[in-house]
């Protein structure tokens, strides 16, 4: 297993496992979250996606999260079951 802190601006880390081995189902890390997420093309992003231009900083304040691109603009609220737009992104937050 290795534990990764991608980014020194979260305390947030990335816990992944080696081949041969792997978690359960289509599962590549689990993501140890501090508050802060950075989701982007970047190696210090927590989520890496490399085919989408932006960046984005996901915050968890008072258990609610919020995101925002990482270039300016206003956070928005992030619900879990309702699809959210930030910049290049789309996507629904479920809970675990």
């Amino acid at each position: 297993m290795t534990l990764n802190c991608p980014s020194p601006l979260s305390n947030s880390a990335l816990l992944t496992v080696q081949a041969p081995h792997r978690f359960c189902d289509h599962v590549d890390a689990v993501i140890l979250t501090d508050r802060t997420l950075l989701m982007g093309a970047g190696t210090d992003c927590h989520i890496v996606t490399p085919v989408f231009p932006d960046r984005a900083v996901l915050v968890n304040r008072d258990g609610k999260w919020q995101g925002k691109i990482d270039s300016g603009g206003d956070f928005i609220k992030i619900s879990p079951g309702i699809r959210v737009s930030l910049g290049s992104f789309a996507m629904t937050l479920e809970e675990a």
